[in-house]
């Protein structure tokens, strides 16, 4: 198999799901907010084109997450930039976290549970916080109860005030005292975390997440020494906005709560061995690409603020 940076963009561009939004929202994510808050336009079309998203579809897409109250634009002359909300950048860097760096080997053995049966509650509220708990790997254990064993308190706290339903919702911790008790039958973590938050299908993504970069692992030093800039921020975007779609779909349970073998493991262990280098090559383009198109880039190296970000995936 041909595994040259041309021919595997063109082999995941024909095989791999490529959705304008999440393209565009992995951009941000990964490469705009690591260098300042916004993004050129035209700086943006250039570095989408080579999946197949044309300018027309670019501004399509902005238009809606402007509408979402995702991003933001602002014209300059001719020109526009964008940039990302406050509440966007909020839950991207939430995400980022579960993205970039591991998932803890420690679990306390708590659960976090979530119940929504005190007092009637406003359907519609209802639900945009049971949406907010799904998207947080909560799972519904009965009705009206969500557990996670490795949820966040504080994330959960702001989640419910914004949504206003303080006086609607209890949240508390709790031990499965079964689970230790030898003498009893009884359902366990392990199993209570697989039948509250299923992994199979996420799994299954992630091995074919595996199989599809394994070639990109197998031949990246000569990938890295024979391609443009270009190509290796397109393999850099479709690496991360595949991984991310997983990884926000995944309920990110405590390993404790796994298979040994878990395919999660293997497939952030692909990342960590692909992506530090991709991201040092592509970086010098992206900093071309994100000037004014003047010819001279007003980009400036990160402040100490945005240092950490070069530490995703380093083991």
């Amino acid at each position: 198999m041909t595994a040259d940076a041309a021919s595997l963009i063109s082999l995941y561009s024909q095989t791999l799901p490529i959705r304008a939004k999440s393209i565009i929202s992995t951009v941000f994510g990964d490469i705009v907010l690591p260098f300042g808050d916004s993004i050129w336009l035209e700086s943006l079309s250039q570095i989408v084109q080579p999946l197949g998203i044309n300018d027309r579809l670019v501004r399509t897409t902005l238009y809606r997450l402007c509408e979402a109250e995702w991003t933001v634009g602002t014209r300059v002359g001719r020109k526009s930039w964008y940039q990302l909300t406050e509440s966007a950048i909020e839950q991207t860097q939430q995400a980022e976290q579960s993205i970039y760096y591991p998932q803890s080997s420690d679990w306390d053995g708590n659960w976090l549970m979530v119940f929504l049966v005190i007092t009637p509650v406003d359907r519609q509220a209802r639900s945009e916080l049971e949406q907010e708990l799904k998207w947080m790997g909560f799972g519904l254990i009965s009705k009206h109860v969500w557990a996670h064993p490795n949820g966040s308190i504080e994330r959960l706290k702001s989640k419910i005030a914004k949504l206003g339903l303080e006086n609607h919702a209890v949240c508390m911790q709790a031990q499965n005292v079964l689970d230790s008790d030898d003498s009893i039958d009884s359902l366990d973590d392990a199993t209570l975390a697989q039948m509250c938050a299923p992994t199979e299908e996420v799994a299954k993504e992630y091995n074919d997440f595996v199989a599809a970069f394994s070639p990109l692992r197998e031949h990246l030093p000569e990938i890295l020494d024979n391609s443009s800039g270009a190509e290796l921020l397109t393999l850099r975007i479709l690496l991360i906005d595949q991984f991310r779609r997983i990884v926000l779909h995944d309920p990110l349970l405590p390993l404790a709560l796994l298979p040994y073998d878990w395919a999660g493991s293997s497939a952030r262990a692909l990342c960590e061995e692909i992506y530090p280098d991709l991201a040092r090559s592509s970086n010098r383009y992206y900093v071309g690409v994100s000037s004014d198109g003047s010819g001279d880039s007003d980009w400036q190296p990160p402040s100490k603020k945005k240092a950490g970000y070069s530490r995703r995936f380093r083991t």
